[in-house]
């Protein structure tokens, strides 16, 4: 490979590299928050069950409301867990999309013609027939007509 082939191929290896770097930074932030969001989740519901055991016994109720109550607390968890967790793959499945964007940019900048070197023959024959055609001009045109 050429010297500017050579470094163009880096650059764009180098481009491709930063941005799956960014990329994964990304994806990882994307699980942190889901992470924090599911235990965010998780501790309003365990403090909404609590507050309505609370103040059940001190009400002095028990029995299939309470529990009701609590099974309703326990399912608005869930759904908001799961939407989490959907988005969250979703955001994931986009990043590693824009990971093959980069490998496709990376790709097409490197798909290079291939530069070869001169050959030492075509020089040869090419200057071998520019001789030819020079002499072949310049007898036809110092060519006398003869004369009788």
């Amino acid at each position: 490979m050429r010297g500017f082939q050579a470094q163009e191929a880096y650059n764009a290896e180098y481009a491709r590299n930063q941005t799956y770097n960014q990329i994964g930074l990304r994806q990882q932030q994307e699980v942190d928050a889901t992470s924090q969001a599911l235990m965010d989740s998780q501790i309003r519901a365990t403090k909404a069950k609590a507050t309505g055991d609370t103040g059940a016994g001190e009400a002095g109720v028990h029995g299939n409301s309470i529990e009701s109550v609590a099974r309703g607390v326990l399912r608005e968890e869930g759904r908001i867990d799961a939407a989490n967790l959907k988005n969250t793959d979703m955001s994931i499945d986009q990043l590693q999309e824009e990971k093959k964007s980069a490998d496709a940019q990376f790709r097409s900048r490197t798909n290079f013609t291939p530069v070869r070197d001169p050959s030492v023959i075509d020089l040869g024959l090419g200057i071998g027939s520019a001789g030819l055609g020079a002499y072949d001009l310049y007898t036809k045109r110092n060519k006398r007509p003869s004369s009788r």
